[in-house]
């Protein structure tokens, strides 16, 4: 086995590092990890399993590791995502005999002004095939794709039985944003709003709500006079079991999402999901086989993601047939065992 330190960029505890964490959570192996002060470097200390270390200035951080990496300490670096990548670009260079790892995950790092030009002895690995493309049309880097590791923590094995005979309830989980699809919500709660359904509405928000953005003011404000369809800001949740008993159908807005963990919790939790065929989320729902239940972008996708809704509801037997299949196919395509493997035989290569 290889000695290859990991780095993590963050020291949050977001999609990327609950990846890192359910791998070193998985892993047979020792790793000696360096990031941040945070939830992160915490949880991962009382793994009492590996060896944390933590930094408060990248720069000392990365001539720390040229050091270990002369002196032989380590056999390579993996990062957990791009942030990083032009101080790995640099040991790349001066030690052109070692092998490095970045773990391609964001849009923003799929473009030469972040990656620069390819070496030789680093492995890209991507997290989907939509970042593969375009890293490969913006670099001309190939990617290797490892879809991320998710480790289910529910307990729930079924697919919920959804009830609304009177009211539906919606979620949608991630921060109140621009960047979030917010326009397309905003969209879609007027078209609810002037196109009733057979049951009420309700969308329940779970997130941070960027309330310095006029743009998300507006939206809800708006949201305050609508009288068909309730609109709920519950604000951030750390308790995931909350968030899901509290919701029947979990509706995505991001076109550009490049992989898309929200839509394996959600079928972990037993809650089948709608979103658009694009991006990383109808990557999965393709891997998933319920392509059907995504919507095409098209000049009237809000009438469709309605029908949509109704048709979850109404044709539940096979709702429930084709989730249940689906997080069985999500167990295998991302088990920590398959994914900890794969992995490890590319730090071993």
């Amino acid at each position: 086995m290889k000695k290859i330190a990991i780095v993590s960029p963050s020291g949050k505890f977001y999609g990327s590092e609950q990846v890192l964490f359910d791998f070193l959570s998985a892993t047979r192996h020792q790793y000696i990890v360096y990031l941040s002060h945070g939830l992160f470097y915490d949880k991962i200390r009382g793994q009492n399993k590996h060896c944390p270390h933590s930094y408060s200035s990248v720069k000392f951080l990365y001539i720390r590791l040229m050091f270990m990496l002369l002196f032989n300490k380590y056999d390579g670096i993996y990062i957990n995502e791009g942030g990083h990548i032009k101080y790995l670009n640099l040991l790349a260079d001066l030690f052109p005999r070692k092998r490095f790892f970045v773990h391609i995950r964001l849009l923003e790092d799929c473009h030469v002004h972040r990656l620069g030009k390819r070496r030789n002895n680093i492995s890209y690995i991507s997290v989907s095939e939509y970042i593969t493309h375009e890293v490969m049309q913006n670099t001309h880097i190939q990617c290797r794709i490892l879809y991320d590791i998710y480790q289910p923590i529910s307990g729930f094995d079924e697919i919920r039985d959804m009830k609304p005979e009177t009211i539906c309830r919606l979620g949608i989980i991630g921060r109140v944003t621009t960047t979030k699809g917010l326009h397309d919500i905003s969209r879609f709660c007027e078209y609810c709003e002037k196109h009733v359904t057979p049951f009420q509405l309700e969308f329940h928000f779970y997130g941070d709500i960027d309330g310095q953005i006029s743009g998300v003011r507006s939206f809800i404000e708006r949201t305050n006079s609508y009288k068909q369809i309730k609109c709920v800001f519950h604000g951030f949740v750390k308790d995931k079991i909350q968030i899901y008993q509290s919701i029947d159908i979990l509706l995505h807005f991001n076109k550009v999402e490049p992989l898309g963990r929200i839509l394996m919790e959600a079928l972990d939790f037993g809650i089948p999901f709608i979103g658009f065929q694009s991006g990383g989320i109808g990557e999965l729902a393709r891997n998933f086989s319920v392509a059907e239940y995504m919507i095409t972008d098209h000049s009237n996708w809000e009438n469709a993601f309605q029908n949509q809704i109704i048709n979850l509801i109404t044709n539940k037997e096979k709702t429930i047939e084709c989730f249940y299949n689906a997080k069985k196919k999500m167990k295998a395509l991302c088990s920590p065992a398959t994914y900890t493997q794969k992995i490890e035989e590319l730090f071993n290569e």
